[in-house]
Protein backbone atom coordinates (compact mmCIF):
# COMPACT_ATOMS: atom_id res chain seq x y z
CA UNK A 1 0.00 0.00 0.00
CA UNK A 2 3.07 2.63 0.72
CA UNK A 3 3.98 1.53 -3.00
CA UNK A 4 0.49 2.52 -4.30
CA UNK A 5 0.55 -0.36 -6.29
CA UNK A 6 -2.16 -3.03 -7.67
CA UNK A 7 -2.69 -6.28 -8.61
CA UNK A 8 -5.96 -7.98 -9.25
CA UNK A 9 -7.83 -11.02 -11.20
CA UNK A 10 -11.69 -9.71 -12.04
CA UNK A 11 -10.90 -6.61 -9.56
CA UNK A 12 -13.81 -4.73 -11.19
CA UNK A 13 -16.38 -7.44 -10.89
CA UNK A 14 -19.32 -7.65 -8.26
CA UNK A 15 -19.03 -10.38 -5.79
CA UNK A 16 -21.54 -10.56 -2.54
CA UNK A 17 -19.16 -9.27 0.21
CA UNK A 18 -20.50 -11.63 2.69
CA UNK A 19 -19.98 -10.39 6.23
CA UNK A 20 -17.37 -7.94 4.82
CA UNK A 21 -20.65 -5.80 4.37
CA UNK A 22 -20.14 -5.43 8.42
CA UNK A 23 -16.54 -3.13 7.37
CA UNK A 24 -18.89 0.04 5.44
CA UNK A 25 -22.23 -0.09 8.57
CA UNK A 26 -18.89 0.37 11.05
CA UNK A 27 -17.57 3.29 8.75
CA UNK A 28 -20.91 4.88 8.64
CA UNK A 29 -21.50 4.31 12.50
CA UNK A 30 -18.04 6.48 13.11
CA UNK A 31 -19.14 9.10 10.74
CA UNK A 32 -22.29 9.78 12.58
CA UNK A 33 -20.60 9.39 16.36
CA UNK A 34 -17.93 12.11 14.70
CA UNK A 35 -20.97 14.31 13.51
CA UNK A 36 -22.71 14.31 16.99
CA UNK A 37 -25.10 12.22 16.05
CA UNK A 38 -24.83 9.06 17.91
CA UNK A 39 -23.46 8.64 21.30
CA UNK A 40 -21.03 5.77 21.32
CA UNK A 41 -21.58 5.21 24.95
CA UNK A 42 -25.49 5.19 23.89
CA UNK A 43 -27.24 1.63 25.32
CA UNK A 44 -29.38 -0.44 23.42
CA UNK A 45 -31.81 -3.08 24.80
CA UNK A 46 -31.54 -6.48 23.36
CA UNK A 47 -34.60 -7.84 22.04
CA UNK A 48 -35.72 -11.07 20.01
CA UNK A 49 -32.72 -13.41 20.22
CA UNK A 50 -34.92 -15.88 18.21
CA UNK A 51 -35.05 -14.25 15.62
CA UNK A 52 -30.95 -14.04 14.22
CA UNK A 53 -28.91 -16.63 12.12
CA UNK A 54 -25.42 -17.16 12.00
CA UNK A 55 -22.80 -15.82 13.38
CA UNK A 56 -22.60 -14.45 16.76
CA UNK A 57 -23.22 -14.49 20.65
CA UNK A 58 -25.68 -12.14 21.53
CA UNK A 59 -28.27 -14.93 19.87
CA UNK A 60 -27.21 -16.99 23.31
CA UNK A 61 -27.71 -14.08 25.64
CA UNK A 62 -31.20 -13.59 27.38
CA UNK A 63 -33.52 -10.49 26.52
CA UNK A 64 -32.74 -7.41 28.45
CA UNK A 65 -29.29 -6.86 28.13
CA UNK A 66 -28.27 -3.55 27.39
CA UNK A 67 -25.04 -3.52 25.64
CA UNK A 68 -23.82 0.02 24.22
CA UNK A 69 -23.61 0.93 20.55
CA UNK A 70 -19.27 0.45 21.05
CA UNK A 71 -20.45 -3.23 22.28
CA UNK A 72 -22.49 -3.44 19.20
CA UNK A 73 -19.65 -2.39 16.99
CA UNK A 74 -16.94 -4.63 18.67
CA UNK A 75 -19.26 -7.60 18.90
CA UNK A 76 -20.20 -7.09 14.78
CA UNK A 77 -16.39 -6.67 13.60
CA UNK A 78 -14.75 -9.28 16.59
CA UNK A 79 -17.17 -12.17 16.41
CA UNK A 80 -18.53 -10.91 13.07
CA UNK A 81 -22.34 -11.05 15.43
CA UNK A 82 -25.50 -10.90 13.08
CA UNK A 83 -27.51 -9.65 15.63
CA UNK A 84 -25.74 -6.33 16.49
CA UNK A 85 -25.10 -5.91 13.26
CA UNK A 86 -28.72 -5.69 12.06
CA UNK A 87 -29.06 -3.80 15.37
CA UNK A 88 -26.52 -0.81 14.16
CA UNK A 89 -27.54 -1.10 10.54
CA UNK A 90 -31.18 0.05 11.22
CA UNK A 91 -29.69 2.90 13.55
CA UNK A 92 -27.15 3.76 11.09
CA UNK A 93 -29.34 3.56 7.66
CA UNK A 94 -28.98 2.12 4.65
CA UNK A 95 -29.19 4.93 2.68
CA UNK A 96 -26.81 6.41 4.84
CA UNK A 97 -24.22 3.73 4.24
CA UNK A 98 -24.76 3.60 0.87
CA UNK A 99 -24.20 7.73 0.92
CA UNK A 100 -21.05 7.35 2.98
CA UNK A 101 -19.83 4.97 0.28
CA UNK A 102 -20.64 6.98 -2.85
CA UNK A 103 -18.85 10.09 -0.92
CA UNK A 104 -15.80 8.02 -0.74
CA UNK A 105 -15.88 7.38 -4.19
CA UNK A 106 -17.10 3.69 -4.27
CA UNK A 107 -19.88 3.62 -7.25
CA UNK A 108 -20.65 -0.51 -6.95
CA UNK A 109 -20.58 -1.37 -3.46
CA UNK A 110 -23.66 -1.45 -1.75
CA UNK A 111 -25.60 -2.69 1.54
CA UNK A 112 -29.11 -3.50 0.41
CA UNK A 113 -30.28 -5.71 3.29
CA UNK A 114 -29.62 -6.79 6.80
CA UNK A 115 -27.69 -10.06 8.42
CA UNK A 116 -31.57 -11.26 8.22
CA UNK A 117 -33.09 -10.72 4.82
CA UNK A 118 -29.55 -11.19 3.10
CA UNK A 119 -29.93 -14.69 4.80
CA UNK A 120 -33.50 -15.38 4.32
CA UNK A 121 -32.38 -13.99 0.74
CA UNK A 122 -29.76 -17.33 0.17
CA UNK A 123 -32.29 -19.67 1.46
CA UNK A 124 -34.41 -18.29 -1.40
CA UNK A 125 -37.04 -16.95 1.29
CA UNK A 126 -37.69 -13.66 -1.13
CA UNK A 127 -41.56 -13.42 -1.13
CA UNK A 128 -42.81 -11.02 1.59
CA UNK A 129 -44.76 -13.97 3.58
CA UNK A 130 -41.25 -14.78 4.76
CA UNK A 131 -39.91 -11.58 5.95
CA UNK A 132 -40.68 -12.94 9.69
CA UNK A 133 -38.94 -16.45 9.70
CA UNK A 134 -36.85 -17.24 12.42
CA UNK A 135 -34.38 -19.72 12.78
CA UNK A 136 -36.75 -22.25 13.99
CA UNK A 137 -39.30 -21.01 11.25
CA UNK A 138 -36.56 -22.33 8.46
CA UNK A 139 -35.20 -25.38 10.01
CA UNK A 140 -38.89 -26.13 9.78
CA UNK A 141 -39.87 -25.32 6.20
CA UNK A 142 -40.03 -28.16 3.42
CA UNK A 143 -38.03 -26.83 1.01
CA UNK A 144 -38.89 -30.28 -1.86
CA UNK A 145 -41.91 -28.74 -2.06
CA UNK A 146 -41.42 -25.28 -2.55
CA UNK A 147 -38.61 -26.46 -5.09
CA UNK A 148 -39.04 -24.28 -7.90
CA UNK A 149 -39.85 -21.16 -5.95
CA UNK A 150 -36.89 -21.36 -4.27
CA UNK A 151 -34.53 -22.04 -6.96
CA UNK A 152 -36.09 -19.21 -9.10
CA UNK A 153 -35.96 -16.80 -6.08
CA UNK A 154 -31.98 -18.14 -5.43
CA UNK A 155 -31.46 -17.35 -9.19
CA UNK A 156 -33.18 -13.50 -8.80
CA UNK A 157 -31.14 -13.35 -5.99
CA UNK A 158 -28.07 -13.79 -7.65
CA UNK A 159 -28.77 -11.59 -10.41
CA UNK A 160 -29.80 -8.92 -8.05
CA UNK A 161 -26.46 -9.13 -6.49
CA UNK A 162 -27.04 -7.34 -2.91
CA UNK A 163 -24.41 -6.46 -0.54
CA UNK A 164 -21.99 -6.64 -3.25
CA UNK A 165 -18.78 -5.00 -3.75
CA UNK A 166 -15.54 -5.57 -6.09
CA UNK A 167 -12.18 -6.38 -4.40
CA UNK A 168 -10.51 -2.76 -6.14
CA UNK A 169 -13.37 -0.98 -4.10
CA UNK A 170 -12.99 -2.89 -1.20
CA UNK A 171 -9.07 -2.44 -0.93
CA UNK A 172 -9.82 1.13 -1.74
CA UNK A 173 -12.12 1.34 1.17
CA UNK A 174 -9.51 -0.44 3.47
CA UNK A 175 -6.98 1.59 2.33
CA UNK A 176 -9.16 4.63 3.18
CA UNK A 177 -9.84 3.41 6.72
CA UNK A 178 -5.69 2.56 7.21
CA UNK A 179 -4.75 5.82 5.99
CA UNK A 180 -7.70 7.85 7.57
CA UNK A 181 -9.73 9.10 4.78
CA UNK A 182 -12.76 7.28 5.86
CA UNK A 183 -12.69 7.94 9.41
CA UNK A 184 -9.73 8.88 11.85
CA UNK A 185 -11.78 7.66 14.83
CA UNK A 186 -12.78 4.44 13.36
CA UNK A 187 -8.61 3.79 12.18
CA UNK A 188 -7.80 4.25 16.10
CA UNK A 189 -10.30 2.24 17.22
CA UNK A 190 -9.79 -0.35 14.53
CA UNK A 191 -5.60 -0.74 15.38
CA UNK A 192 -5.68 0.08 19.23
CA UNK A 193 -8.71 -1.82 20.40
CA UNK A 194 -10.54 -4.57 17.79
CA UNK A 195 -7.18 -6.06 17.27
CA UNK A 196 -5.95 -6.23 20.83
CA UNK A 197 -9.07 -8.23 21.42
CA UNK A 198 -9.34 -10.62 18.42
CA UNK A 199 -6.67 -13.08 17.57
CA UNK A 200 -8.51 -13.04 13.74
CA UNK A 201 -7.42 -9.46 13.53
CA UNK A 202 -4.15 -9.00 13.08
CA UNK A 203 -3.44 -5.56 13.17
CA UNK A 204 0.43 -3.85 13.93
CA UNK A 205 0.10 -1.44 16.86
CA UNK A 206 3.15 0.08 14.47
CA UNK A 207 0.34 0.96 11.78
CA UNK A 208 -1.50 3.29 13.70
CA UNK A 209 -1.36 6.87 13.32
CA UNK A 210 -0.35 9.28 16.00
CA UNK A 211 -3.11 10.81 18.04
CA UNK A 212 -5.82 9.75 20.39
CA UNK A 213 -8.44 6.69 20.06
CA UNK A 214 -10.17 8.94 23.17
CA UNK A 215 -9.92 12.63 25.03
CA UNK A 216 -8.66 9.94 28.48
CA UNK A 217 -5.93 7.63 26.27
CA UNK A 218 -3.37 9.04 23.99
CA UNK A 219 -2.02 6.91 21.92
CA UNK A 220 1.98 6.55 21.12
CA UNK A 221 3.66 7.42 17.90
CA UNK A 222 4.36 5.46 15.42
CA UNK A 223 7.33 2.65 15.89
CA UNK A 224 9.22 0.55 13.92
CA UNK A 225 7.20 -2.52 13.06
CA UNK A 226 8.56 -5.61 15.59
CA UNK A 227 8.66 -2.88 18.48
Amino acid sequence: MERHETAGVRENDRFNMASVFKVPILVELFHQASEGKIALDERVEWKDPGRYFGSGVLQAMRPGLNPTIHDLATLMIIVSDNGATDQLLARVGKANVNARLRALGLTKTSVDAGTREHTLEAFGLRDPKYKDFTPADVAGFDFQAHEAEIERNQREALRDCHNCSTPSEMSQLFEKIVSGLAETRLRLMTCWEFSRSSSSINVSRASCPSGSASRTRPVPSRTPSGS
